[in-house]
């Protein structure tokens, strides 16, 4: 090994040693693919792998500058010459001449290497120029040693990039996101990266010469663009609501990250093509960098998930129990439809006249109700408590501050009501303690890893980090891809609203059984289901069907008639008269900013003692608080935030109703005043904007 090779390995050496320790700090990463950057890894492999064909492109541009004039000068005379025809093949004869020497000198060179790697003399060759000494370096093959070493390094790069530290990156940075724990993905992304990374070395392994080096080139380019997309390129994708990626809302986004892709998938190819030595060194250099340096951020990183403390929740959840048992004497219900926008119930009244007049007597109809946001987070924990979130403190604060903050669902228990709430965590608390006080539903459960689900789910949350922009469409990853991750072992079953099959299995569970009476304690159940959210996959008839297959408003018709097959079950019972019963939604249809029209969300009431009557219409200019007020007013309790009912509000009634606006994938929120008719956009105005820093 020569000494300015020794040099270039220990200059490689120490930039990943520093890179490794000099940023032992993990990256950013999110169960929403918008903000990933792990910045240790980028700069270790775009500095070593493209600085090499950086210099190399610069030394040509300084080779072409310097004989442009004379190159210049000899076209001109040929092209003014009477003999041009005569000059022209004279010179190009010259210079297949010139390459056939090269050629020759390289042949020689590449004998007298190979007669001397037998008798261990040094080569000489007459004639071996520098352009001959590149062309028989090129055409020297690999060694199978090299090759492999090269095979194993490109293989395991990308299988360890995206698979190892892609999920555990991920995981541990989002630790709360999850249902299982960091063991449960650790040795699934440790199986799968050593046999991704042993599959692609042995398909690498099977060709030789060109076609090897080619392989390789793209294997690297694959990972180079992977890398710079996960680091760079993913902003605006914001939380995994649901809601598809359509690669039209960007398009010069979406064509400026194919470009980049373009680009970088060549690379690799191109410094093949310009300086195959060069690329030898990168094509072992890089992915040995990603694999360093990666490793070195999990270890510094991955202590606390591996060895820490367990769970706050210690396997407790909210879970079904007394979800099908009813108060002999008074029942309250909050059925929390989500995204049930108001258009939606218009759209199916335009298609059915008389669903809803059909199965909601004693209901009457708000027409003119909007929740104070446009996301699940915080508008379900708002509706439950009444307290709002401004992001100037720690998500997992609000959770808490809450509740403990909250006088709606301690009022309800202390004049001895019991309290249950149907939903999950991440919208509906975040560790069980926020609502283990207030709910008679949390249960210690059990439940077995499914390893495979966590895989699938780990693998499509990976694959939309590191995909190209016009690939992510493809992906369409949602939170329920994550809902099928645990099974369970035991009873009782823990709750779960995280896709469309859970609305189906909630009114399969009823179905089977039925409502039950039970005691005369009475009973205030709060239920969110997974309504019309995106994507849909339930028709009006309580079927799965493909997802996408079905309307929003084909999916809402279901979700109604789950709650219509519940009351139905109450007028069996005979506690349908004296029931308080609430049908809202905790916000509308995702839209894209600017907001420019209503925002308006489904909401049906019953008060006790109603029933047998025609389903009204109400214009009053409601929101959640009045929903709080009427279930206490309904109790016989007093109201401590002072609001009216929802029966108490004139239709004309000068409401000031606040709305805050945070649109999809970005990093802000707007906050909007409406007075008087939520309908008629003049009657929105906005109020201020500030920074959400982050998504729940």
């Amino acid at each position: 090994m020569s000494k300015r090779a020794r040099r270039r390995y220990w200059l490689a050496a120490w930039i990943a040693a520093w890179l490794a320790l000099g940023f032992p700090t993990a990256a950013n990463a999110y169960i929403d693919p918008a903000t990933t950057s792990y910045l240790i890894q980028v700069v270790s492999g775009v500095v070593i792998s493209l600085s090499v064909a950086i210099g190399v492109f610069f030394r040509r541009i300084v080779l072409f500058c310097m004989t442009f004039r004379a190159r210049t000068a000899a076209t001109w005379v040929i092209l003014t010459s009477p003999n041009r025809v005569e000059l022209w093949r004279a010179a190009r004869q010259a210079k297949a001449a010139d390459k056939a020497r090269q050629a020759q000198a390289a042949q020689r060179l590449l004998e007298a290497q190979a007669e001397a790697t037998k008798s261990g003399a040094t080569p000489r060759v007459v004639g071996a120029t520098v352009a001959a000494q590149r062309l028989a370096a090129a055409r020297r093959p690999l060694r199978f040693r090299r090759r492999l070493a090269i095979a194993l390094l490109t293989g395991f790069a990308p299988a360890f990039m995206t698979i190892c530290f892609g999920f555990l990156d991920l995981f541990q940075h989002n630790p709360g996101e999850f249902p299982f724990t960091y063991r449960d993905v650790l040795w699934p992304a440790l199986f799968c990266s050593v046999a991704v990374g042993l599959a692609i070395a042995g398909l690498l392994l099977v060709l030789r010469g060109r076609g090897f080096e080619i392989a390789v080139s793209l294997v690297l380019g694959l990972t180079l663009a992977a890398w710079v997309q996960a680091s760079f390129m993913n902003g605006g994708y914001g939380a995994l609501t649901g809601e598809e990626v359509r690669p039209h809302r960007a398009a010069l986004t979406m064509t400026v990250n194919t470009l980049v892709w373009l680009v970088l998938l060549a690379l690799p190819w191109l410094l093949w093509r310009v300086n195959r030595p060069a690329w030898r060194v990168v094509a072992w250099m890089f992915p040995a960098l990603v694999l360093a340096g990666g490793t070195v951020s999990l270890l510094l990183t991955s202590s606390d998930s591996l060895f820490g403390a367990a769970p706050k929740d210690d396997g407790k959840a909210l879970t079904y129990q007394g979800a099908f048992e009813v108060s002999s004497t008074a029942n309250q219900y909050i059925f929390l439809l989500d995204m049930m926008d108001w258009q939606f119930v218009q759209d199916i009244v335009a298609e059915d006249p008389d669903f809803f007049s059909s199965q909601l007597d004693g209901f009457t109809q708000f027409d003119n109700f909007i929740a104070n946001h446009n996301h699940t987070f915080p508008s379900e924990v708002a509706i439950l408590t009444g307290q709002e979130f401004d992001y100037s403190y720690p998500v997992e604060e609000y959770y808490a501050r809450a509740y403990r903050d909250s006088t709606f669902l301690p009022a309800l228990r202390a004049a001895g009501y019991s309290t249950n709430l149907y939903a999950t965590n991440r919208y509906a608390y975040h560790e069980i303690e926020d609502v283990e006080w207030l709910a008679d539903n949390v249960n210690q459960v059990a439940i077995d890893t499914d390893h495979w689900g966590i895989l699938k789910g780990m693998s499509k949350l990976a694959a939309f980090r590191y995909a190209p922009g016009l690939a992510k469409p493809a992906i369409w990853f949602t939170p329920e891809d994550f809902g099928r991750a645990p099974t369970l072992s035991d009873q009782p079953i823990p709750f779960t609203n995280d896709a469309a099959v859970d609305n189906i299995a909630f009114h399969t569970r009823m179905e089977a059984n039925g409502l039950t009476v039970g005691s005369a304690q009475p009973r205030f159940m709060y239920f969110h289901l997974y309504g019309a959210h995106t994507p849909a996959m339930m028709n009006a008839q309580i079927e799965a069907v493909p997802r996408g297959s079905v309307s929003l408003v084909e999916q809402a018709k279901g979700a109604f008639q789950i709650v219509f097959d519940y009351i139905a079950e109450l007028k069996r019972l005979g506690v349908y008269e004296d029931a308080t019963i609430v049908i809202t939604a905790d916000h509308g249809e995702f839209f894209s900013p600017p907001l420019e029209t209503p925002h308006l969300s489904a909401l049906f009431v019953k008060p006790a003692g109603a029933a047998g009557t025609p389903l009204a219409y109400s214009d009053a200019p409601t929101q959640p608080s009045n929903i709080r007020a009427t279930l206490l007013a309904d109790a016989g309790l007093a109201n401590p935030e002072g609001v009216p009912t929802v029966f108490e509000l004139a239709s004309d009634a000068a409401v000031v109703r606040d709305f805050w606006f945070r649109p999809d994938r970005e990093d802000y929120q707007e906050h909007w005043q409406v007075i008087g008719d939520a309908r008629d956009f003049a009657n929105w105005h906005y109020v201020d904007r500030m920074e959400t820093h982050f998504e729940p």
